[in-house]
């Protein structure tokens, strides 16, 4: 059985200094409501522990758990990293896998969720990821100084799927006051082996505001 810990305690300032991405509307629905909707009727989730900002927390953390009675309202932390670190720290360990999705990724296919979570009855640490088309280059100043192999990279997406014992002890491992990490880059630094299966294209994350015109397109065609 799954936990799912979804992130939505940003500020999303990339996208507006006004309103968090996970909040803004597409079509009259709210991100992170087009989200949960994707997961609470999946039933090899358990749990879905949401990340919420500490501004009007007892407000939305009402909003929010009427949605499914899977929902756990999780106050959010200074940094991603401490709010990851306070879902992680009470995760149910009797669901012995833990996803972790973006707030702002509504639209995740559920083919992608069953390769992640089919890729962990192997490996202990899966994420999921597109290879890269386009010419990559390093850059400085304007200047190209590199051309990278674009053989040799991936772009990544979520959910990132854990063994739940191993994603408690990464984030041990850490001072969440003070780190900056991607969570399958925690597991990677305490040694363990991070595999990918193949993602999606329309699986993304909106992180400005020219997200959106493809975002109310993928509304009409994906979600029902």
């Amino acid at each position: 059985m799954i936990n799912l810990v979804i992130p939505a305690a940003g500020s999303g300032t990339r996208f507006s200094k006004e309103i968090p991405k996970q909040f803004i509307k597409i079509q009259n629905k709210e991100v992170l409501i087009i989200n949960l909707l994707n997961w609470v009727n999946i039933t090899l989730i358990k749990k879905i522990y949401l990340i919420l900002p500490k501004e009007k927390f007892e407000e939305n953390k009402k909003k929010y758990s009427e949605i499914s009675n899977k929902i756990i309202a999780v106050i959010g932390g200074n940094s991603r990293a401490e709010s990851i670190n306070n879902a992680i720290s009470i995760l149910d360990e009797s669901n012995k896998l833990t996803l972790i999705h973006d707030g702002a990724r509504p639209f995740c296919p559920k083919n992608v969720f069953e390769r992640v979570v089919f890729g962990l009855e192997e490996y202990d640490a899966i994420i999921p990821a597109l290879k890269i088309t386009d010419t990559i280059k390093k850059i400085k100043n304007r200047q190209v100084i590199k051309t990278v192999n674009r053989e040799e990279l991936i772009s990544v997406q979520t959910p990132q799927g854990f063994k739940t014992n191993l994603i408690k002890k990464a984030y041990k491992s850490i001072n969440v006051k003070n780190s900056n990490f991607d969570d399958a880059e925690l597991v990677e630094n305490i040694g363990v082996e991070v595999f990918f299966v193949d993602g999606d294209k329309n699986n993304i994350k909106i992180t400005t505001k020219d997200d959106i015109e493809y975002s109310e397109f993928l509304m009409s065609k994906l979600v029902r």
